[in-house]
């Protein structure tokens, strides 16, 4: 069932942002479904969620230490809640760079133009996995005809540029 996000507050306690065990942050939010009923429940996302966001699941009953709640559960083939892709392959994009940017093999100068560029690759990976025609595995060489690669290892002090990397 689709679900429109109302309203989105993030979670604190004691003045301190809320997080769950893998570090997303923690948000009380709205749900509408689409028959207009609202419901109200706490969940953790990675991207802060935004008023109008559509999430693809089912809000279900649950039960913890004698409480019972209301939680969302994402389908298995959306994202996160996100039935559009798009904020995945951004996401990704963002922390692939920002790993750039901690490794010094990026200036923050070129930041924007590698993103696209990050977002673009991912979503190209993503509709190849969809259709099924993407990394088939490769067959175990014969042990005697094992030869070295046809790349040289990387020295110590050598860089790697973005753009030699083909996308």
């Amino acid at each position: 069932m689709k679900y429109t996000l109302k309203q989105s507050k993030v979670k604190e306690y004691q003045g301190q942002i809320q997080k769950d065990n893998y570090g997303n942050t923690k948000y009380e939010i709205i749900l509408e479904d689409e028959q207009g009923q609202l419901t109200q429940l706490n969940k953790s996302f990675k991207n802060e969620p935004k008023v109008g966001d559509i999430l693809e699941g089912q809000i279900v009953d649950k039960e913890y230490q004698g409480n019972k709640y209301k939680a969302f559960e994402a389908d298995k083939k959306s994202f996160g809640g996100y039935t559009d892709p798009t904020s995945f392959h951004v996401s990704y994009a963002k922390d692939i760079i920002v790993a750039m940017i901690s490794n010094k093999m990026i200036e923050k100068d070129s930041i924007i133009e590698k993103w696209g560029a990050l977002a673009s690759a991912s979503k190209v990976i993503y509709d190849k996995l969809q259709k099924g025609d993407i990394i088939k595995q490769p067959e175990k060489p014969d042990s005697s005809e094992t030869k070295p690669t046809d790349q040289p290892p990387l020295e110590d002090d050598e860089e790697i540029k973005i753009e030699d990397i083909p996308f």
